[in-house]
């Protein structure tokens, strides 16, 4: 069955706006990528949470050895190379690759990540997909490393055009994935961080990192695909209602319906 929200997707490769003007939401929360990378996060905004300095780095470990993911585009073995993304209404899309010939063989897979704010929370899951092609068993672990930034709590009729800045860097808390300033409580969840894939396998890795009041901690779903359904289903409703009330368009003009779309989204 096809996605309803598949007619609404854009090739950022078409996309001539800035890279820091590109962002997805929930109609809740606000996340982007960090340019250049295939799992990378940069910024979150979710009225009152403001977070634009927080980044979010995912570096991968193949059979023990260390591949990062940090827009390398130098000579010899750069780690992983982004392939193209893709924005839809509910998540950005980013896909990569690492082929390399190493001392114990080939090491190579595919990665697929999906970057989907939250609904009804703070904060954003990001769901990486690794298969595995180097034609024997590959072990792979994940490594997120969360710099939160100045971060600050502006009640929403303080915002303007521009969203706020400033705040004070959160400290990390003793013993736990979380950070904390005087206001507000930073959290990093996962779903686990290692697998072990045969040939051709792939497993699905799930990251998230919300924010909340101070000293309030986060009740984590069974799972983050809980949370990760949740932005999906909100946006199709809102897309089925808009489409309902809307006039649609009809044309043999190649690309035109595609345009009309988007515009839809975009105002």
């Amino acid at each position: 069955m096809n996605d309803p929200l598949d007619p609404y997707a854009l090739d950022l490769r078409k996309s001539t706006a800035p890279p820091e003007h590109i962002a997805a939401t929930s109609l809740y929360s606000v996340a982007a990528p960090r340019h250049g990378t295939v799992t990378g996060v940069s910024g979150c905004y979710s009225p009152p949470y403001a977070a634009g300095a927080l980044a979010l780095r995912l570096d991968f470990a193949a059979g023990g050895m260390p591949v990062e993911d940090t827009g390398n585009l130098g000579k010899r073995d750069c780690g992983l190379l982004f392939a193209g993304a893709a924005w839809r209404p509910d998540r950005i899309v980013r896909r990569g690759t690492y082929h390399w010939l190493k001392a114990r063989g080939l090491v190579s897979f595919a990665v697929v990540s999906d970057l989907v704010p939250l609904t009804g929370r703070a904060g954003f899951v990001l769901t990486v997909r690794v298969a595995n092609r180097s034609g024997t068993i590959l072990e792979i672990d994940l490594a997120p490393t969360l710099e939160p930034g100045p971060v600050r709590r502006v009640p929403l009729g303080e915002w303007r055009f521009s969203p706020p800045a400033g705040g004070t860097v959160p400290a990390r808390l003793a013993g736990a994935d979380a950070w904390e300033n005087e206001e507000v409580r930073i959290t990093l969840l996962h779903d686990g961080l290692s697998a072990v894939l045969g040939d051709g396998e792939e497993a699905a890795f799930r990251i998230a990192v919300v924010l909340g009041e101070a000293g309030r901690e986060v009740e984590a779903p069974s799972s983050l695909a809980v949370w990760e359904a949740e932005t999906a289903t909100r946006w199709r409703s809102r897309i089925a209602r808009a489409e309902a009330a809307l006039p649609r368009i009809e044309t043999d003009i190649p690309g035109l319906e595609a345009y009309y779309n988007r515009s839809l989204i975009s105002g």
